[in-house]
């Protein structure tokens, strides 16, 4: 499975929920939208809108969004939470879009996929984090050990890195951070390729992962995760 990536302003994201704008004129030239894809969008928001503000326009965006994806109108589709919480988009045609969203500072993101349960988390790296201190209680010891033999620069965007895959796989699975301990998953970073990196989980081997995708913004690091489809 390969991963369709957008990045678009809250205006624009406003303009699509109000169908002022066609879906083209923003997504051209990615579309159209294979169903054989997971899709990324992340919006760049206002700081002042509120976590509600920012809560009800991911909701918003995932409704319009699902619809296009489904290819039916947005009055036949359903949008509630499984009963572990996770997200889902059901269509009257009986097809579950799996769906997953994730905010920091600045930014919200939203992914779907068919037939394939995903997880997104999306980090600001201008949060202020005491790395090495914080992978050393949290990570693997070998996690930790890589962060701690980074430079100081290094640190924040490795720790990020490995968080965010943490969140994302802990999201795909239906989970929460309390399920298991954060030293649970384990992960091997793949190198950048174009600002993207492939990479692999260590730990535990049991569960199947079709993908473990990052994306590094200058702003914020992104995980996704995208579990083998099942029977």
């Amino acid at each position: 499975m390969d991963v369709r990536y957008f990045e678009i302003t809250e205006l624009q994201a406003q303009t699509l929920i109000d169908h002022q704008v066609e879906l083209s004129m923003v997504f051209y030239p990615f579309l159209p939208m294979d169903k054989t894809h997971a899709h990324v969008i992340v919006v760049r928001h206002a700081l002042h809108l509120s976590a509600q503000e920012q809560s009800l326009q991911m909701w918003q965006l995932a409704h319009f969004l699902s619809a296009k994806y489904l290819d039916c109108s947005e009055q036949t589709i359903v949008l509630g939470r499984l009963d572990s919480g996770k997200p889902y988009i059901q269509s009257n045609n009986n097809k579950m879009l799996h769906l997953s969203m994730s905010h920091t500072a600045g930014f919200y993101a939203c992914a779907f996929a068919l037939n394939r349960a995903i997880g997104i988390d999306i980090e600001s790296l201008h949060r202020l984090v005491r790395a090495e201190s914080l992978a050393a209680r949290y990570f693997s010891p070998q996690e930790a050990a890589i962060i701690a033999g980074a430079n100081l620069h290094e640190q924040k965007l490795i720790f990020f890195r490995y968080w965010t895959l943490k969140e994302a796989v802990i999201k795909a699975q239906g989970l929460s951070l309390l399920s298991y301990p954060l030293s649970h998953w384990q992960f091997l970073l793949g190198p950048w390729v174009l600002q993207h990196a492939i990479c692999t989980m260590t730990h535990p081997l049991d569960i199947q992962m079709d993908l473990l995708w990052q994306m590094q913004h200058r702003e914020y690091v992104l995980s996704l995760a995208v579990l083998a489809a099942t029977a």
